[in-house]
């Protein structure tokens, strides 16, 4: 018989929310035991859209009953897509992985500041690229175009980065170009970090030079 190497704690890779994943492993644990499991999380793998965590299942509980409990543990990890996907077996070892899709990490308002006040033409983000190198001319007049039309309905005296994003229903580069272009154009001034964080950044609507521009 060969003996199992114990392991006191999960192992946590560095990634973005490390104390989350202690806490998940947990709540794992907690919710399969609620439901007569015993069940311990022996490994944590961060995979490049899920985080992916390992438990070992005591002997005479099946994969079905574990599969039963998929909608539960999504339930209680509070999955940002509303579900988790089993793998059981996880490939050459005897756990059952139950893969959580990764939370999009927050912007950084220090970050997007950087780039709203750039002067240069290429400007670069922590996790999100080159965003005004190479951007789609047609792309960025048409979210030009999306924004003022929206910032002009509702009357906006400020907006913010985060606002664009929601409201236009646009990826964060889209709407930090955007944002930085309506500040080139000198529609947003003022641009600043948020107080509240609310926004990331925001900036005063400039009502004279909005009203410059033709809005259909």
């Amino acid at each position: 018989m060969i003996a199992k190497k114990k392991r006191k704690d999960p192992v946590v890779f560095d990634i973005w929310g490390a104390d989350d994943v202690r806490t998940n492993a947990s709540i794992i644990e907690k919710t399969l035991q609620a439901f007569g499991f015993k069940t311990k999380v022996v490994e944590v793998n961060a995979l490049r859209y899920c985080v992916q965590y390992c438990i070992e299942i005591e002997i005479g509980t099946t994969i079905e009953d574990v599969l039963k409990r998929q909608a539960d543990i999504a339930l209680a990890l509070a999955s940002p897509t509303g579900k988790v996907k089993i793998i059981a077996p996880v490939p050459n070892t005897h756990y059952i992985g139950i893969n959580l899709p990764k939370r999009k990490r927050p912007l950084d308002q220090e970050h997007v500041m950087s780039i709203v006040t750039a002067n240069d033409k290429i400007v670069k983000i922590r996790g999100l690229g080159s965003l005004v190198e190479k951007f789609p001319k047609k792309r960025l007049s048409e979210l030009v175009g999306d924004a003022l039309r929206f910032t002009f309905r509702y009357k906006f005296d400020v907006v913010g980065v985060i606002l664009f994003q929601n409201e236009l229903k646009i990826k964060p580069k889209e709407a930090i170009v955007v944002f930085r272009e309506l500040v080139n154009m000198g529609i947003i001034t003022n641009p600043r970090s948020d107080e509240e964080k609310s926004g990331v950044v925001i900036g005063d609507v400039d009502w004279n030079n909005l009203k410059r521009y033709t809005i259909n």
